[in-house]
Order: structure tokens, then C-alpha cells, then sequence
């Protein structure tokens, strides 16, 4: 049927999820499960059509004369035609070749499954007994349990969860994955903390940074993305009542918060190996953070724990190393961080942006296919600035924050460019006086002395500073 199927026109009838038909089955206490029997070889198909079902074996050719699997159109012409045949009756949920009948009391159910059956014999559809089940107060339909309680899991998935052995590869790994990681960084000491949690709602964010506070204190700011936990009013709520001054990061620039991206990615990378080797990442986890807050970090030369404690955390490495004052690690902190920014901006090209408020720029734009331009075509304007950080205002009001990378200066096509100024060194044509300059003489050309040219040529000029020196 490859060859048949591309020349079959789809009905495209839509079919119900299993989420739709939960929907409707809600607070039904009585079930019945209906199994039509054949599947889609219950429906004939027209004498025309049957010639394209053609196919030959050694022994003959032969068509069908009902439809077949292999239909592109199959699926959805099948639930067609039993939709059709249980229109306009209520409590009934439709889907291939199931047919749940459902009601809220035992009268209504037996009235609805009588209509059912009797619709059914009329269509000359027939039913498999051996897989219909009538006046059930407990259904397993599609894997989910319906009962007067509502929907939940079958016993048997519970068991297989409870009694799963220990996952023995990566893959395995992932299927029992599903947290999130909260990562709250010092940056004076780069010790940090992390959470597992299963929920980022913003209670518990809070309840996580709460325990993380108790063991340290509050801080003084705290820095975060623009995640929709840390922008709701119970989360500023708690940064003021406990005086923290809560800083939010400008949207997609993670460089804004970059201590924190960069701990992200390495345990992250710590994650995926623990996987790799089929470890428990927590614990694989813990380990990497016990390690890495007791040696000492490349740019303030001490550990984590050192810094933060002002006590050296014992490890299995040997410790050889001296106490140094804490004015040396500020000093080398800003050292490495100076010599860092030059390098990165001599890499980058980085300059500084001339966009003030007032100016008229291009916002830069996620690219959502190959015709999308870098830059969005509505001019928006400069409204306010503190420091690489700009904020910019829509033509329809909208305000957005982004990072002065993300904006060009806009120059209207309609402004016509200032008149270019006359050479220095330069002298008008007319003298002061206003005697006019004697022109030279024209001369006549003939068409064979104009020289052939095949593109433009660059019309070359001799410096200014070199008018008063002889070239050869």
C-alpha cells in the first residue's frame, strides 16, 4: 500500500486523548468495557475501492474486500465511523476499538450500555465477549485505574517502581531522574551549596535557601536569574523581611551571574559521569563537592572552606601550604580577575557601547527559522542605562532589560548624511579677491583616444602631506 497511499486523501478526523476521554468520565462510579471484535476489518469497502487493495502471490491475485492495516487513513476513518455509530449518546467514550460505558449510579449505567449494544447491532458491529467487561466499580482502561475515587496508578506499576532493581546503565539512570538543583554560590570565596529538589515552586526555594541560611546567615544581596520563583511577591516578601537586598540577573545573560553558571556546568559534567559508569550521581556528587571545597582555588589561592571558615577542611589530599593575609587574597582575587577581563576582551574585540538613553536602537531576536533577521525590524528606544545594562521601550509600551550587547544604534533611512566637508589643505576655485582662475583650455577627443574600459576604475589621489615632495 506505499504506492496506494500516496495517492489516498486523508479525512483527517481528529482523534480523542486519553486525557479528553478521563475528562469526560469524570465522577462515574459504574463501568463497562466494550472490545469490538476484528479491528479495523469491520468496515467493507466499496467495490471501487477494493482494486487498489490488489496483491499477488504464487498461487494467485487477490484484494480485500474490508479495510485493511497498512491504510494511511486506516486509524482515522475506523474511529469515523464508530463515533458515528454512538453519536448523541451520553456516558459513552470512544477510542479505536474500545467503547467505555460509564455512568454515577447502576440505573443510568444498565440504560446507556442497553442503547450501546442495541446501536451497535444496528451498524453491524460485533463485539468480542471474551474482552468485554460489564458493571465494573474498578477499571483498568489504557493503564490508568478509574474508579469512584478518581484516576490513579495500576498495581502493578506501583510494584514494578517499588521492587525495580538498581539501574545498571546511563539510560536506566535518566528513567529515575526528574530533579532539579539549586546552587547558591559565595562569590568572596567561591564555596558553595547546592539542594536536590523535585519542585522549583517558589515555598520550595525558600524552605531550601532557608536551611542553607541557617548553617551560614543571611547574606547581604543575593543575585539570581530571572526564574518565576525568584520574580513572585512571596519571594520578595522574604528577601525584605529578612533585609536581603535581592538583585535579578538581565534576561538571557547568564555572563551576568557567571560563578553560578560556571558551578552549573561542572556538576552537570560530574552528573553525566556518574551516569556514564552507572554510579549514583548523588552520592558521586557529594563526593566532587568535598573535594573541590577543600583544594585551593587558581585565582584566590585557597580553598573554598579556608576562606569562608577561616579554618583549612581536612581531606585526603596532603595540606603543605601556608597562611597568607587576607588582604594578599583580595589583591590576587582582583589580579586575576583584571588580567581575565583584558584577555577576554582583547579575544572578543570588546569595546565600549555609545547607546544612551534617548537613542532610537535594534533590539537583537531569538532565531526561530532561516529567514529570521539577527535583529528585530521595530525600532525601540532607550528609556534608561546602569552600566552594561540597558532598558528599552517597545513602540506599544513593552519594557525589556538586556545587556547593551543585545542592542545596535537605529539610523532612519530618511536622514540624509551631513555634506562632506572640503579636504584640508584644500583651496576654493575662486580666489579672494573674486578674480576667477583661468581654466585650461578643452580639448577635443576623438572616440578612438577614449581607452576601452571593462569595470570601474579607482580614481587615485596624492596624499595631502605629501603636496609638497616630488614622487617618482
Amino acid at each position: 500500500m506505499r504506492q496506494a497511499n500516496l495517492a489516498i486523501i486523508r479525512e483527517r478526523y481528529p482523534i480523542p486523548t486519553v486525557d479528553e476521554l478521563l475528562q469526560g468520565m469524570n465522577g462515574s462510579v459504574v463501568f463497562s468495557k466494550l472490545d469490538l471484535k476484528w479491528g479495523y476489518h469491520q468496515l467493507e469497502l466499496t467495490p471501487e475501492s477494493r482494486e487498489i487493495t490488489t496483491f499477488a502471490i504464487h498461487n494467485g491475485v487477490y484484494r480485500y474486500k474490508r479495510l485493511l492495516f497498512g491504510v494511511s487513513s486506516a486509524s482515522e476513518q475506523y474511529q469515523h465511523e464508530i463515533a458515528a455509530a454512538l453519536a448523541g449518546i451520553e456516558g459513552v467514550e470512544n477510542i479505536s476499538d474500545d467503547v467505555i460505558v460509564h455512568a454515577r449510579d447502576q440505573e443510568t449505567h444498565d440504560k446507556r450500555l442497553h442503547t450501546v449494544m442495541k446501536r451497535l447491532e444496528e451498524s453491524g458491529l460485533t463485539l468480542n465477549p471474551d474482552k468485554c467487561q460489564f458493571n465494573m466499580d474498578r477499571l483498568v482502561f489504557m493503564g490508568i485505574l478509574l474508579s469512584e475515587k478518581g484516576i490513579g496508578p495500576t498495581e502493578e506499576r506501583v510494584r514494578a517502581v517499588s521492587e525495580a532493581r538498581e539501574p545498571e546503565n546511563a539510560s536506566e539512570v535518566r528513567s529515575f531522574l526528574g530533579h532539579s538543583i539549586l546552587v547558591v554560590v559565595d562569590y568572596y570565596s567561591r564555596y558553595y551549596e547546592y539542594d536536590v529538589l523535585t519542585s522549583t515552586t517558589t515555598t520550595k526555594v525558600i524552605d531550601s535557601l532557608e536551611s542553607i541560611f541557617s548553617r551560614h546567615g543571611l547574606p547581604v544581596t543575593l543575585r539570581s536569574d530571572q526564574g518565576p520563583q525568584f520574580k513572585s511577591e512571596e519571594f520578595s516578601n522574604y528577601c525584605e523581611s529578612n533585609g536581603i537586598k535581592h538583585v535579578k540577573t538581565t534576561p538571557r545573560w547568564a555572563q551576568a551571574n557567571g560563578e553560578v553558571e560556571r558551578q552549573n556546568a561542572l556538576l552537570l559534567k560530574r552528573i553525566r559521569i556518574a551516569e556514564s559508569e552507572g554510579l549514583d550521581w548523588k552520592r558521586e556528587l557529594r563526593k566532587y563537592v568535598t573535594v573541590y571545597r577543600s583544594i585551593d582555588h587558581a585565582t584566590t589561592g585557597k580553598s573554598p572552606a579556608e576562606l569562608l571558615f577561616n579554618r583549612k577542611m581536612r581531606g585526603k589530599l596532603p595540606d603543605i601550604s601556608t597562611a597568607q593575609a587576607d588582604l594578599e587574597v583580595r589583591d590576587r582575587d582582583a589580579e586575576q580577575k583584571g588580567k581575565s577581563k583584558i584577555y577576554a576582551d582583547e579575544r572578543r574585540g570588546a569595546k565600549y557601547s555609545d547607546v544612551d538613553i534617548g537613542d532610537t536602537v535594534l533590539v537583537k531576536q531569538e532565531k526561530t527559522d532561516k529567514l529570521t533577521t539577527p535583529f528585530n525590524t521595530t525600532p525601540h528606544k532607550v528609556v534608561g542605562k546602569a552600566g552594561s545594562q540597558v532598558v528599552v521601550e517597545s513602540p506599544m509600551g513593552a519594557r525589556y532589560s538586556r545587556n547593551t550587547t543585545w542592542v545596535k544604534k537605529y539610523t532612519s533611512a530618511h536622514e540624509t548624511p551631513a555634506e562632506e566637508e572640503t579636504p584640508q589643505g584644500a583651496e576654493d576655485s575662486t580666489p579672494n579677491d573674486g578674480t576667477p582662475v583661468a581654466q585650461a583650455p578643452e580639448q577635443s577627443i576623438t572616440n578612438s583616444e577614449i581607452p576601452e574600459t571593462q569595470r570601474p576604475q579607482r580614481v587615485k589621489r596624492l596624499p595631502q602631506k605629501l603636496a609638497d615632495f616630488v614622487i617618482k
